[in-house]
């Protein structure tokens, strides 16, 4: 439990962090850097369970242990983390603000201009909370723009859980196995594969966040893993078409339950049931459907009645052998593949940008918690949609729920590049977005009443700074 809290906390901080420490030319890479970050401790962690998947007795200790050594670093390195400029400057430290700016900006960069924007965000947004006493949420949920900028993050944050990447990551190697996998250590390394898989293409959203833009890298991917998911279906739907047949069945089954079922997928869709079979190697099974044991390890009577099977014969309780495994695993690594470079790094990215200083911690938060909230009931949810929508019927409710998620964000989600995090606000004024540098030219933009300034603001004080160091 603790370290679910840890991890909440580190997954709103961290983006947020990053972005307000970050150049505006880079933020975008910046940000997406940490999910990479993210997505390559899942691939070290895989190869770590797959290097000591082989010790049934003392392997998973090892696993636990060795997760301890990149936090320990963690730590460390944090020790020597600067604070937020923007932070510095709310609670008046200018000159410590100053130090941060040189620090990660470099010792000759001109950070005046920088420095006097934020200082005037700052200001302005102290004097007008300290004018009505209203809560930063009572503020957000005043005005318009800021209330479509939250329900635009939180739909990012939802849509991303709500299209199954947490049922691809956590349940990964079951589903491979549910495709038709029999040996458990290769099981184990396919799932290494996809947390490769999500790696490598977390690593493409750093080239095209920058050169794409936010908007349509985002929903490319969501359209990738709506056709990835739609294969996923597909597969197990043509798993379940073609299942072996039962080829028999045991005297021991008469009576019960699992004598009324005449394929595998039907025999081990029951938790009261297993498919004991020999392959012959040739895509022809010889099989029946046993009743089995409470722990499901093998059947309480027939040729799988022992935990020591014969060689010949394979017992299975959440699988059928099948030629469409090959499908289930494609599906998998393009999912993946579309998923990391967008919907991956895209929700932390954007939400780390469309929020004021103001209102940037209160509303960040909302939309983790709304992430970490949907993650909770996917994850609880999905073996049970699989038992009672099926195994393909659930992947198609993930489609349904993608395809609507792909329609609020094309007509709701703004680009957000080249836009500094002072003006960004100024997007969401509008129903019908316009493009990032032309909204930037307008000479006046309706901000929210907490933060009242033209939309030129930010340029005025660098000419004037400019100016003045001239």
């Amino acid at each position: 439990m603790s370290q679910t809290n840890f991890r909440g906390l580190a997954s709103m901080c961290v983006p947020m962090y990053i972005a307000e420490v970050s150049p505006q030319s880079s933020r975008g890479i910046l940000v997406t850097i940490n999910n990479c970050a993210i997505t390559m401790g899942q691939l070290l962690a895989s190869l770590v369970a797959g290097a000591f998947s082989h010790d049934t007795q003392h392997g998973w200790r090892y696993m636990l242990g060795i997760a301890a050594v990149p936090a320990i670093l963690q730590f460390i390195g944090f020790l020597f983390m600067p604070e937020s400029p923007r932070w510095l400057v709310g609670k008046g430290r200018y000159d410590q603000a100053k130090a941060v700016l040189r620090r990660v900006r470099g010792s000759n960069a001109n950070i005046e201009a920088e420095f006097d924007a934020i200082r005037a965000n700052c200001e302005e947004v102290a004097r007008e909370q300290e004018g009505d006493g209203k809560s930063v949420l009572r503020k957000v949920l005043a005005n318009s723009a800021l209330r479509t900028a939250l329900l635009v993050g939180c739909g990012l944050q939802m849509i991303q859980q709500l299209a199954g990447i947490n049922t691809v990551m956590y349940y990964s190697a079951t589903i491979i196995e549910m495709s038709g996998v029999r040996d458990k250590s290769e099981v184990i390394w396919l799932s290494a594969a996809t947390s490769g898989m999500n790696c490598l293409c977390s690593l493409v959203g750093l080239i095209f966040v920058e050169r794409v833009g936010r908007r349509k890298l985002t929903l490319g991917s969501l359209l990738g893993v709506i056709l990835s998911l739609t294969v996923l279906a597909i597969s197990f739907r043509l798993s379940e078409v073609y299942s072996p047949a039962l080829t028999y069945h045991d005297p021991s089954t008469i009576g019960s339950v699992c004598n009324t079922f005449s394929t595998c997928s039907g025999c081990i869709d029951s938790s009261a049931c297993g498919y004991c079979f020999t392959d012959f190697g040739n895509g022809t099974y010889d099989g029946a459907c046993l009743m089995s044991l409470p722990n499901r390890d093998a059947s309480v009577q027939g040729l799988c009645n022992t935990t020591d099977l014969l060689p010949h014969v394979t017992w299975a309780y959440q699988w059928c052998p099948s030629v469409y495994s090959w499908m289930t695993f494609v599906g998998l690594l393009a999912y993946l593949f579309f998923f990391a470079p967008g919907m991956g790094c895209m929700p932390w990215t954007i939400n780390s940008e469309i929020y004021p200083l103001w209102a940037r911690g209160t509303c960040y938060s909302i939309a983790t918690s709304v992430n970490w909230l949907c993650n909770f009931g996917v994850s609880l949810t999905f073996l049970m949609l699989m038992q009672a929508m099926t195994k393909y019927g659930a992947f198609f409710f993930y489609v349904s729920l993608a395809v609507l998620g792909f329609i609020f964000l094309f007509v709701m989600l703004p680009e957000t590049r080249g836009v500094s995090l002072e003006d960004v606000e100024g997007l969401f004024s509008h129903w019908w977005w316009e493009d990032a540098s032309t909204a930037a030219e307008k000479k006046t933009v309706q901000y929210p009443p907490a933060v009242v300034y033209s939309s030129t603001s930010q340029s005025d004080v660098s000419r004037i700074s400019i100016s003045t160091i001239d």
